[in-house]
């Protein structure tokens, strides 16, 4: 993956990992990242934005999950695809 500047809107999130980046375009892609946030451990699923290439990512709306939360959610995705197929 190309280097990730990234910008949380909270000082009390810090970047553990980041997981997956799905590309929608230049200036927006959704990511899937390991946090903490106030000594807790999330997944982080959510939408992020810049204005130019030049520009750090701004965190957008999305999820900070816990892990159970997480599986909760993977399990009515993949049900989803079956139905979709």
């Amino acid at each position: 993956m190309e280097k990730h500047d990234l910008k949380f809107t909270s000082e009390a999130v810090k970047l553990i990992e980041i997981v997956g980046d799905r590309v929608i375009s230049n200036t927006q892609s959704i990511k899937t990242l390991l946090i903490e946030k106030d000594g807790k451990k999330y997944i982080a699923l959510q939408k992020w934005w810049r204005e130019s290439v030049n520009d750090p990512w701004r965190e957008g709306k999305g999820f900070h999950l816990e892990p159970a939360e997480a599986e909760g959610l993977v399990e009515a995705m993949e049900k989803a695809i079956l139905l979709l197929k």
